[in-house]
C-alpha cells in the first residue's frame, strides 16, 4: 500500500501535489546542473579576486586586473606571469602597489608607490594620456627594458589602451625609486610625493622590483573612471559591470568660467529667488557670480561666489 501511495509522484499519469513535486524537483536539478561560465583567467593561475583582501587588495580591483590579464595574455602581450596592481583610488599614505606571482599565487612586494602632480596631492581626482598633464595612467601596461635617467635606472612602461595610456613610453612614464615614496616620507608628510606621473617606489626595493617585472609583465593601474571602464577592450564586459556598480560622482562645484546644464539649473534657482535677473544660459558669468555673492550673504555663508554642496542644498538644487 506504501508503494502504490509513493508511485505517483514519479509515474507519468500522476496528478495533483505530487507531480508539482516532481517537476519542482526536475527543474532543481536541471538547474544545478547547468555549467559555470570560467573566469577568463582560469588556467592561467589560481590567484581569485579575493585572495588578497587582508592586504588590502580589493577584491573587485584585482577581478578587473586579471580580466586585463587574460585578455593581454590572449594576446601574446605578456611574457612573464606577473601581475602588478596598483589602485589609484586609494590614497598615497596606503601601501596600494601590489606584485603578484600568478604562479606560485604570492604577492612578492607590497608597497607605497607615487602618482603624478596633475593627478592630485594625497588623492587622485583624475587620470591622463596627454604629454605635460604630469598626471598618472588608467589601465593596462605592459613592463619593457630598463635604462639610466635622472633617476638611476628605471623601467620603461608601454601602455597597450588606445586613447588612455598609448602615449606612457613618449611622456616617460616609467617606474623608478625615490626617496618620496618610502614609508619614512609617508610618515612626515602623511603621503607620498608626487611624481610627473610615474609610479615612483623606495629605493630600498626599487631594483628587485624592477628585475622581477622587467621584460614583459602587465602593470594595471585602477581608478573609477567610467569612461575607460565601459570602453575598455581589455575589460571587456567586467569592466561595464563595475562602472554600473560605482555610486554617481559628487556634484562639480560651480564657479565663474563653467558652462553646462548645471549651471542652467543654478541660474534658475536664483532667478526663482530673486537674485538672478539675467539669461539662464548655462553660463557662469560675472552676473551669475554677482547673484550667488548676495544669495550667499543673504544666507549668512561665506560669499565666494562658488556653489559646493551648501549653497546647493540652500537652494534645494
Amino acid at each position: 500500500m506504501l508503494a502504490l501511495i509513493g508511485a505517483p509522484a514519479f509515474a507519468g499519469t500522476c496528478s495533483g501535489i505530487d507531480c508539482e513535486v516532481s517537476t519542482d524537483l526536475s527543474a532543481a536539478f536541471r538547474a544545478s546542473a547547468a555549467p559555470v561560465e570560467a573566469a577568463p583567467w582560469q588556467g592561467l593561475t589560481k590567484v581569485n579576486p579575493g585572495d588578497f583582501a587582508d592586504q588590502g587588495l580589493r577584491p573587485e580591483v584585482l577581478k578587473l586586473a586579471l580580466t586585463g590579464y587574460a585578455t593581454a595574455h590572449a594576446k601574446g602581450q605578456v611574457k612573464k606571469p606577473i601581475l602588478t596592481v596598483i589602485d589609484y583610488s586609494l590614497p598615497s599614505d596606503q601601501r596600494r602597489l601590489w606584485t603578484i606571482d600568478l604562479t606560485t599565487g604570492k604577492v612578492l612586494f607590497h608597497e607605497y608607490v607615487s602618482h603624478g602632480v596633475g593627478s592630485g596631492i594625497k588623492t587622485v581626482t583624475s587620470m591622463s594620456n596627454t604629454d605635460s598633464s604630469h598626471q598618472s595612467n588608467i589601465g593596462l601596461l605592459t613592463t619593457g627594458d630598463t635604462y639610466y635617467g635622472k633617476h638611476g635606472r628605471s623601467l620603461n612602461l608601454h601602455g597597450q589602451e588606445q586613447g588612455f595610456n598609448h602615449n606612457a613610453y613618449s611622456r616617460r612614464i616609467v617606474i623608478h625609486s625615490a626617496a618620496y615614496a618610502t614609508a619614512a616620507y609617508v610618515k612626515a608628510r602623511g603621503r607620498t610625493g608626487t611624481s610627473h606621473g610615474c609610479p615612483a617606489v623606495t629605493p630600498k626595493i626599487a631594483q628587485k622590483l624592477i628585475d622581477t617585472v622587467k621584460g614583459g609583465s602587465v602593470v594595471f593601474g585602477y581608478f573609477p573612471d567610467s569612461g575607460w571602464l565601459t570602453t575598455s577592450t581589455y575589460l571587456g564586459d567586467a569592466g561595464k559591470q563595475h562602472a554600473q556598480d560605482l555610486p554617481p560622482p559628487p556634484p562639480r562645484t560651480l564657479k565663474r568660467g563653467m558652462q553646462g546644464a548645471d549651471v542652467t539649473a543654478l541660474q534658475t534657482a536664483l532667478a526663482e529667488k530673486g537674485f538672478y535677473s539675467g539669461k539662464a544660459d548655462g553660463d557662469f558669468g560675472r552676473g551669475t557670480e554677482r547673484a550667488v555673492k548676495a544669495f550667499q550673504r543673504a544666507q549668512g555663508m561665506t560669499a565666494d561666489g562658488q556653489v559646493g554642496s551648501g549653497t546647493r542644498g540652500a537652494l534645494g538644487l
